[in-house]
């Protein structure tokens, strides 16, 4: 462990680390000098690269005394199709009472720039995602 001087960490009970500031910008202002690795200063310094790159985004905003964007929504429109039938076995179970869930079926369409995806009745979250992920061009 390091000496108590140079620690990051605040001295308190809680179990959550916390860093010091000036740690913080310190960590920050080495990870944006060209050609370091963000990575390898946070795994040095015990840290996840996701917390470092946390704080370069809270400093970089900082400095260019830009607020945070706010969270943008997309929009969203649900309709029903008259030309979709009903899943099979959702009349069943209804009728008979029975505890099992029965799947739904119904459409997804996805716009994006590139392309349109519509699905229509049950897929596997799997097989989407692969989809999505194509067309992204990942």
């Amino acid at each position: 462990m390091k000496a108590a001087t140079d620690s990051p960490r605040k001295a308190s009970g809680a179990s959550r680390r916390r860093y010091a500031a000036e740690f913080k910008r310190r960590l920050v202002r080495m990870s944006l000098v060209p050609g370091a690795s963000a990575a390898k200063i946070a795994l040095k310094h015990q840290l996840n690269a996701n917390l470092l790159f946390k704080w370069r985004r809270h400093y970089l905003r900082e400095m260019a005394g830009v607020p945070a964007a706010p969270v943008r929504l997309l929009p969203v429109t649900v309709r029903e199709d008259a030309d979709v039938p009903p899943a099979p076995g959702l009349e069943a179970a209804s009728s008979t009472g029975s505890p099992k869930r029965a799947r739904r079926s119904g459409t997804i369409e996805i716009e994006l720039p590139e392309a349109r995806i519509r699905v229509k009745g049950t897929v596997e979250a799997e097989l989407l995602r692969a989809v999505l992920q194509m067309v992204r061009g990942r």
